[in-house]
């Protein structure tokens, strides 16, 4: 009768052991899927900021600095001539094609005077892909009588999601300037 109760208890024990393994197991394969996500999701952060970056700078070209030095004209948000937002924001600039997307939609969030020149924010959205950026341009002003455009900075936040509460976040920056030192990355 105690060899029974011996190899109950043994079997119990064996048991256990193999189950402590296998959750061991599970936990470190669960742990490897979230970094792979997390992995990924940052992979495709970066690509939107960058793709962002790259759609801010074609816009830019595209709609062909109107101030003539090409650097963006903060009194014209939308690069259109005139301001379709008539200072009230968010509004829609419209849409370009770039990065072999036909229908990237922009939107202006905003311009706010920061005293030596203009912040300016736009927003594209990449709908085919899933994907967006938050784009921050920063125009400074020379801070003589003609004021003249001296530098314009871009600063891309790209996001793994547009919808989602917990996407990953990449930033990406270009400084237009003739002069280096008054970039500020």
């Amino acid at each position: 009768m105690n060899q029974q109760g011996v190899t109950l208890l043994l079997a119990i024990i064996f048991l256990t052991i193999a189950l402590s393994i296998t959750l061991g197991i599970f936990h470190v394969v669960l742990v490897q899927f979230e970094l792979n996500r997390n992995a990924k999701d940052s992979h495709i952060a970066f690509f939107a900021g960058d793709t962002g970056l790259e759609c801010a700078l074609y816009y830019l070209n595209a709609q062909g600095a109107p101030d003539g030095h090409g650097y963006w004209n903060p009194s014209d948000v939308c690069l259109a001539g005139s301001d379709p937002c008539g200072g009230v924001y968010p509004c829609v600039c419209g849409q370009i094609a770039c990065v072999d997307d036909p229908s990237v939609d922009v939107r202006a969030l905003g311009r706010v005077s920061t005293g030596v020149g203009y912040e300016t924010t736009l927003e594209f959205d990449f709908a085919s892909d899933g994907l967006c950026s938050l784009v921050r341009i920063v125009t400074k002003l020379d801070g003589n009588p003609g004021d003249e455009y001296i530098k314009t900075e871009i600063e891309s936040a790209g996001k793994s999601s547009c919808s989602s509460s917990e996407a990953v976040n990449r930033t990406v920056a270009a400084c237009i300037t003739s002069d280096p030192t008054q970039c500020s990355f």
